[in-house]
Order: structure tokens, then C-alpha cells, then sequence
């Protein structure tokens, strides 16, 4: 179900900004009925990522009395379940560039520990795939998952597509099932790397046309294990956008962005401007999308065997 934006008028006096008084209020009026468009409910998803906490002493405490059988703890997800979130992604962030999903699946001993090479420290795997699809699952969110495009392989990657959404009798559907999970996931959002044109971390991809390259490559061998799933692209700055949509427009899907809004300094007040920023680069990018891209795609060859 989709939601209503509707308009939103703010007015606040300028010589009282962040205060109220008598003579002044500031006031907000939000105008109901003049709705100017819709916001998919996927835009208040939500991500987890091995980032100190977040993940082990955070959602997953296997040693805490306040966890389930799962490991989860119980207050936590109590205040998770109440954001009501529609989107989960894994494994990152920059964390995916170094991710290997098949470190995080079996019997919990017997998986590897690594050392994380992004943030520090050292990841035990103890909370993998399935633990993250159980714990999607308990939130009622769609799970999203994000594939490795730095240190892993297009192989690898379609093999996670066929550990979680296979139904017949091959090798990585089996091995779900043997590792307790009889049904497949069915993920249907797959994240084709994470801000690869970030040069100071650890990706490989920051020439848009070698992402494009590659990309495509990944994209065949993953849809040829699913036609059903969908892409989001990894997006940047306009060079790098149109580069992304002219180049992969018969398979993508969607594409992010990645925007931080943040004061300057001592000016709480800068958020507003750092906030119309981003609304700017928002706008940029569906005007690229929708000149870029055309309504209907171009059928793609038969050799493909998944549509475009």
C-alpha cells in the first residue's frame, strides 16, 4: 500500500527561529487533502550491518538471558517490530565488500571466524543468512540482500540466489535444506554491490563503466538462477548516474542513492540546507531516470532467458 505525500507548509517567524512565544509561534500546517504524490512504503526501510553492536550485543546476543531460542534479544526487537519497518537490507555497507555469505551458513561452530577489515575487530559468522532471514521474518520486513562486487565473484553471487530461492534438487537448495530450511526465501531485492564509487574503502569499482561491466556479468548469472528478482543499482553523482542508467537500463530496476544530511559546525541550523541539498539530488536523479531511461525496455536476446 502506498502513502499519501501530501503538502506540507511551514511557517516560522525568522527573527524567532527554534523558538516559541505569545506573540510569535511557530507553526506547521500540513494540507491534507492536496496530495502531489506517492511514497512507496520501501523508502522506510531499514539496514544491519557488522558494525560494533549493531549485530552481536545488539539484535543477536546468544549469551544474553533477555534473547530467544534464536539468539535475538527480546528488547530490542520489541522496539525494531514498533518501526514497522517494509525493508531489511544485509549484510552492509561497506561490510559487503568483504562479505562471503557461505562463511555464515551451517552448523554455527564449524563456520569461520574473520577478521573484519572494514570496521575492526573480528566476526564470529555466528549470525548469517538464515539468522538474518529468520530475524526479517520476525519484523515483517522483505529481506534485501547486498552481493559482494569487490573481493567476491558473479558465481558466488548467483549461488546465494540459488541457496535462497531454488526449489528443485540442486546443490545450494539442498543445502538449505539441510541447514534446516525446507522452503525457499524467495528474496526478491538484490543490491548489486554498495557505494562502489567510494574511493577511500575497499571497493574496486569506482569508473562507472567498470561497474557497469561488471555489473552486468553478476546480473546474468543471478537473474539465470531467478528471472524474478530485481537490482538496485549502486548510484553517485550525475556522471555516474548517467553512466549507470545508460548502461544498464535493461536490467536495473532501481537505484540508489547514498545522501547524509548533517549540520556544519557550530549552525544547527545548516541541517535545512544540507536537507534542500538532498532534495535537490533527489530530483536531479528522477529527471535523469525518466530522460535516460525509456518506458518500455528493449527485449532482450532470447539467450538471456530472463526478461528485461
Amino acid at each position: 500500500m502506498k502513502k499519501t505525500l501530501a503538502t506540507l507548509a511551514i511557517s516560522v517567524a525568522a527573527s524567532n527561529f527554534g523558538r516559541s512565544t505569545e506573540s510569535s509561534p511557530a507553526q506547521i500546517t500540513v494540507t491534507i487533502d492536496d496530495a502531489t504524490a506517492e511514497i512507496s512504503p520501501l523508502i522506510y526501510g531499514q539496514f544491519i550491518e557488522h558494525l560494533g553492536r549493531a549485530i552481536y550485543g545488539g539484535i543477536y546476543d546468544e549469551d544474553s538471558p533477555l534473547s530467544d531460542r534464536n539468539g535475538f534479544r527480546k528488547d530490542v526487537l520489541e522496539k525494531i517490530r514498533n518501526l514497522n519497518t517494509p525493508l531489511f537490507r544485509y549484510p552492509g555497507g561497506t561490510v559487503t565488500k568483504i562479505y562471503h555469505w557461505e562463511d555464515g551458513i551451517g552448523p554455527k561452530d564449524e563456520r569461520p571466524v574473520r577478521r573484519n577489515l572494514i570496521w575492526g575487530g573480528e566476526d564470529s559468522n555466528r549470525f548469517g543468512t538464515d539468522e538474518f532471514m529468520a530475524y526479517s521474518d520476525s519484523i515483517g520486513a522483505e529481506p534485501f540482500l547486498a552481493v559482494n562486487m569487490s573481493t567476491g565473484t558473479a558465481e558466488e553471487a548467483s549461488y546465494w540466489v540459488e541457496y535462497c530461492n531454488a526449489d528443485g534438487n540442486s546443490y545450494y537448495a539442498n543445502f538449505r535444506r539441510a541447514n534446516g530450511h525446507a522452503a525457499p526465501y524467495n528474496v526478491k531485492y538484490w543490491g548489486l554491490g554498495n557505494e562502489e564509487a567510494a574511493e577511500p574503502d575497499a571497493g574496486v569499482l569506482q569508473d562507472p563503466n567498470d561497474y557497469v561491466e561488471k555489473a552486468w556479468y553478476y546480473a546474468k548469472l543471478m537473474k539465470l538462477q531467478d528471472p524474478n528478482i530485481e537490482f538496485i543499482m549502486v548510484g553517485h553523482d550525475e556522471h555516474w548516474n548517467q553512466t549507470i542508467l545508460e548502461g544498464l537500463d535493461p536490467i536495473a530496476d532501481y537505484l540508489s542513492l547514498h545522501l547524509y544530511a548533517s549540520s556544519q559546525g557550530d549552525s544547527p541550523y545548516s541541517l535545512f540546507a544540507s536537507v534542500a541539498s538532498m532534495e535537490e539530488k533527489v530530483k536531479t536523479t528522477a529527471a535523469q531516470i525518466k530522460t535516460l531511461t525509456p518506458a518500455t525496455p528493449e527485449p532482450l536476446s532470447k539467450w538471456y532467458r530472463f526478461p528485461g
